[in-house]
């Protein structure tokens, strides 16, 4: 399975947040494993963007160096909405640890 990237911040036992380098997409079935659980989700939404390049910035020229200081490097940040355990589709009665792995379903 393709890693993606790891769960971060507060979590649920129904969803998480996670980050990554790597742009998956929306719909996309993932896989975590934790507390001895296979557990698959799906992917809802997905927020991209630049460190340093934010909403308060208002001039193009200084958003065009960050962007050429940083080489562009871009995050992902997205929601996974946890859909149950792999083998018996119960949804776990603990939310994931914060750094645990996001990795493809599908691969």
């Amino acid at each position: 399975m393709g890693f993606i990237g790891r769960c971060y911040g507060e979590t649920t036992p129904s969803r998480v947040s996670f980050v990554s380098r790597d742009m998956p997409r929306v719909g996309e079935y993932v896989v975590m494993e934790y507390d001895g659980r296979r557990v698959l989700g799906m992917i809802e939404s997905l927020l991209r963007g630049i460190p340093g390049v934010t909403e308060e910035l208002n001039d193009p020229e200084t958003v065009e160096r960050i962007i050429r200081v940083t080489g562009g490097r871009q995050y992902v940040c997205g929601t996974v909405r946890i859909l149950g355990d792999v083998e018996t589709l119960e949804i776990p009665r603990v939310p994931p640890r914060p750094g645990t792995e996001v990795r493809s379903a599908g691969s």
